[in-house]
């Protein structure tokens, strides 16, 4: 099963890979746009809400930093940032502008370097080193995501977004305790952060602690009672605890709310497949497929249970479908280990029936 969540609020549970979601990145930018406006990048399902924060502007007599502010194409900010530049030399506010709309044109080094031009010049600017950590964070430099958040924090300690991006950071690179550690004070200096309740319930996923998480996550749903990703990251704790008929009902809401969730159609499928239902799980794994026709996960699935039906035949088309997909399951129990390894899962009983079909089907 698939508990990936879809985003954001960046990875949700998986069941054949159950993973919760993290919110992801959210840039808060300045009035470049006019407005601040935030947009949501969902990379993993772990759930990080992350934001750019604004540089205050200070009063500019210049014309084309001016007009950098007004255009709304970022091609555009950019060709008026780089003459402000040219003008008038030391501008960490225009360097800061024109990294702006390099990374919403996902020019992520050239942001990376307008930022580290704009710190160069003004030092002591809590929100660039913020941006920039946003930024590492998108190219998977984790360690230098937290050292930039560190330091903004260090400006700015009040800031539960730091709080909350350097915790993801230090999730992906599997500081768990400092994770947990920075979520808890993100949520302390804001209550109702929804985000960082998901991401502190990831971590608390990963650990182990399957009833901390779903307190984390009765808190996110408190919040965000209409994200299908809560009660799917919900519904995939109640199924590792064998709660069966809790996590059908978060699947069966999380479906209510997003009608083409493929993954929470695995996951209710998978937690049919546990009851013996085979009929609902086919079902269920063939209405992922219809959303997601490439989901090996939901292939798999199909292949398990057309095996425990003593159907061979369609066990193995499933099973063929599912390696062409995923190359790894064709070193079969040792392929299942590998996507352990990324965080899916099997229930023990399930990996002995794979094992087995493996086999008997190769």
């Amino acid at each position: 099963m698939d508990g990936k969540g879809q985003g954001n609020p960046k990875k949700d549970f998986r069941r054949v890979a159950v993973k919760v979601t993290i919110c992801d990145y959210v840039p808060f930018f300045p009035n470049l746009y006019h407005s601040n406006f935030a947009f949501m990048k969902t990379k993993f399902l772990l759930l990080f809400g992350v934001m750019l924060i604004p540089l205050a502007l200070s009063s500019q007599n210049d014309h084309w930093f001016q007009k950098g502010l007004d255009a709304k194409d970022p091609k555009e900010q950019i060709e008026y940032f780089t003459k402000s530049i040219e003008i008038t030399g030391a501008n960490a506010e225009a360097y800061f502008k024109r990294g702006i709309a390099k990374f919403v044109l996902q020019d992520f080094q050239g942001a990376i370097d307008d930022y580290s031009k704009s710190i160069e010049y003004d030092p002591n600017n809590a929100d660039v080193y913020y941006n920039r950590g946003i930024v590492k964070s998108d190219v998977k430099d984790y360690l230098g995501a937290v050292a930039d958040f560190s330091k903004a924090l260090e400006l700015h300690p009040n800031n539960a977004l730091a709080y909350n991006n350097r915790g993801n950071a230090k999730a992906k690179i599997k500081g768990f305790s400092g994770a947990i550690s920075d979520f808890s004070k993100a949520i302390e200096i804001n209550p109702k952060y929804a985000y960082a309740f998901n991401n502190r319930g990831f971590v608390k996923n990963h650990l182990k602690d399957y009833q901390g998480a779903i307190s984390d996550l009765n808190e996110y749903i408190s919040l965000e009672p209409n994200n299908p990703n809560g009660y799917n990251s919900r519904g995939f704790n109640y199924l590792i605890l064998s709660k069966y008929d809790l996590a059908t009902k978060d699947f069966t809401q999380a479906i209510s709310l997003k009608s083409d969730y493929y993954r929470a159609y695995i996951n209710r499928g998978y937690v049919y497949l546990q009851q013996g239902m085979f009929e609902k799980a086919i079902k269920d794994f063939n209405k992922c497929l219809i959303f997601n026709d490439k989901s090996f996960d939901a292939n798999l699935d199909l292949a398990i249970v057309y095996y425990l039906k003593r159907n061979l035949r369609e066990s193995k088309k499933y099973l063929d479908i599912a390696k062409s997909i995923e190359p790894r399951l064709t070193k079969g129990i040792d392929g299942i280990n590998e996507l352990e390894e990324e965080e899916y899962y099997w229930t023990d009983k399930d990996k002995k029936n794979l094992k087995k079909m493996f086999v008997k089907l190769k």
